[in-house]
């Protein structure tokens, strides 16, 4: 995943005003954890889907997809950007043993990082804790458990 490619997006968002974040392994990159995302996973509020989508076919081809079994996200789309693999998103929803498990990006919860000078605000890791164990992708419940209580142990 090239980082210029996501910061192209930010300002592109961020131009517009869009309530939005990273997920996923960016998210987990951005907050510093060692890993190689494959794609980009964004999230958005729901009330800015459809500008998020135009403004991401301005520069690539985004297709929308409804719910499936697993994943009842309220929106969703995938395509190329960039020569980049992204997912927008709003309010996900993930099957678990559970039941659903439901994510809606709030903007107040989520941190920023500065990147080639560009803002991107990536989730609340504690709230992937339990999404991840959803998708039971528990290496990546691990990696952030890790990396809270080495956070932690550092103050």
């Amino acid at each position: 995943m090239n980082q210029s490619n996501l910061v192209r997006i930010a300002h592109t968002f961020n131009q517009a005003g869009l309530g939005w974040c990273v997920g996923g392994s960016i998210m987990l990159q951005c907050a510093g954890i060692d890993l190689q995302p494959r794609d980009i996973d964004l999230f958005v509020l729901p009330r800015d889907f459809d500008l998020a989508l135009t403004l991401l076919n301005q520069d690539g081809k985004m297709i929308e997809f409804g719910p499936t079994s697993v994943f009842g996200s309220e929106r969703f789309a995938r395509g190329v950007v960039f020569d980049e693999a992204v997912d927008l998103i709003a309010g996900m929803k993930i099957l678990g043993e559970d039941g659903w498990v439901e994510y809606d990006m709030d903007p107040t919860t989520t941190s920023d990082v500065l990147i080639e000078g560009e803002k991107i605000p990536y989730g609340n890791l504690e709230e992937w804790i339990g999404l991840y164990a959803a998708m039971n992708r528990l290496d990546k419940v691990r990696l952030i458990q890790s990396h809270l209580k080495n956070k932690g142990e550092s103050r």
